[in-house]
């Protein structure tokens, strides 16, 4: 990491509810083109303009029956396509200029890491350890697998990864499965 003469503020926005001693902020933000996108601890996913930072919109995600804020989640962004994670264990797909909700998804459980998207497909793991392959499309299940149930948890997790035809996938147990992207 380098730059060129000194470094100065462009711009400071507050982004929603921030980390306590209850509620951590896992989710990293995301920046495609001009936009930043991030969520906070509500599961408010808004959009910014990078530039000057004003919020172009913001969606609030958590389900009407909880109020008590979320531990994890994140982003992932495809083909104009936000696509988030969270702590309420549901994926949800919105649509990147305007954050309109195309679909929503209940897993089996909890979140902790982003998704990762790759050719129609989303992947995603929970913190029981279950991957999830979803369709871009509409958010039914592909297929899934499970690895060992771990006991204890970790605050936070790594994201799928993709490469080709495989899927990796890093499990709190210490497993990491190699699986074909197609059936798992």
């Amino acid at each position: 990491l380098a730059a060129d003469g000194n470094l100065a503020r462009k711009w400071r926005v507050d982004i929603g509810e921030g980390s306590d001693s209850e509620r951590q902020i896992l989710a990293q933000p995301i920046i495609i083109g001009k936009r930043l996108y991030a969520m906070d601890v509500e599961a408010q996913v808004r959009a910014l303009d990078v530039d000057t930072g004003k919020v172009l919109w913001r969606v609030e995600l958590a389900p009407d029956d909880d109020d008590d804020g979320i531990l994890g989640g994140g982003l992932a962004f495809s083909d104009g396509k936000i696509y988030v994670t969270t702590g309420f264990a549901q994926v949800i797909a919105l649509e990147a200029t305007t954050g309109k909700v195309l679909w929503r998804r209940n897993v089996s459980g909890p979140m902790r890491a982003g998704p990762t998207v790759s050719d129609g497909r989303l992947f995603t793991v929970t913190v029981a350890n279950e991957l999830y392959a979803l369709s871009v499309d509409d958010g039914h299940t592909l297929w899934t697998h499970i690895g060992i149930t771990e006991m204890a948890g970790l605050l936070g997790g790594g994201s799928p990864a993709v490469e080709g035809d495989i899927v990796v996938a890093p499990y709190s147990s210490g497993e990491v499965v190699a699986l074909p992207v197609q059936n798992g």
